[in-house]
């Protein structure tokens, strides 16, 4: 059993090719530093990525010459939601009360649900995903020993 000294860091495993066999050796504590940190960029990545889009569609939705309540309430909802979930949540609020007092819903709040839901659903996977980076069926290390060649 070697220490952690003997470890090289970076490294090149030729069995998987000189593109996907580049590797970092890292200890237990410190990939579980950088798995944490990549599903927290994406997440943070992901709620920055819905005010983008909620900021293009309010703009699309803002230039059109005839506009009602319905069209008011979805640009505020737009404006003030700062997650995809909680706009989802507030346009299906919105279908729900229109339902009740109109009997259908209006299609624009649906296809805002199903953006808001597919932003959400999307960076969520992709969060999931980053644990992906650490490879635990090939778990090994190349060992830079001071007996070897001798």
């Amino acid at each position: 059993m070697s220490s952690n000294d003997d470890v090289y860091r970076g490294w090149t495993n030729w069995s998987y090719g000189p593109a996907f066999g580049k590797t970092i050796t890292l200890t237990s504590p410190n990939g579980l530093y950088l798995i944490s940190f990549l599903t927290l960029y994406v997440t943070f990545t992901g709620t920055r990525f819905w005010v983008i889009i909620a900021f293009f569609v309010h703009q699309e939705m803002a230039k059109w010459k005839d506009t009602d309540r319905v069209c008011i309430q979805q640009q505020m909802v737009l404006c003030n939601s700062s997650t995809s979930m909680s706009a989802a949540f507030s346009f299906a609020l919105m279908v729900y009360a229109e339902v009740k007092k109109w009997k259908k819903p209006p299609p624009r709040s649906l296809q805002l649900i199903a953006i808001g839901l597919f932003t959400a659903g999307a960076f969520t996977a992709a969060s999931l995903f980053a644990s992906r980076v650490v490879k635990s069926s090939s778990n090994e290390t190349l060992i830079a020993s001071s007996n070897c060649n001798s």
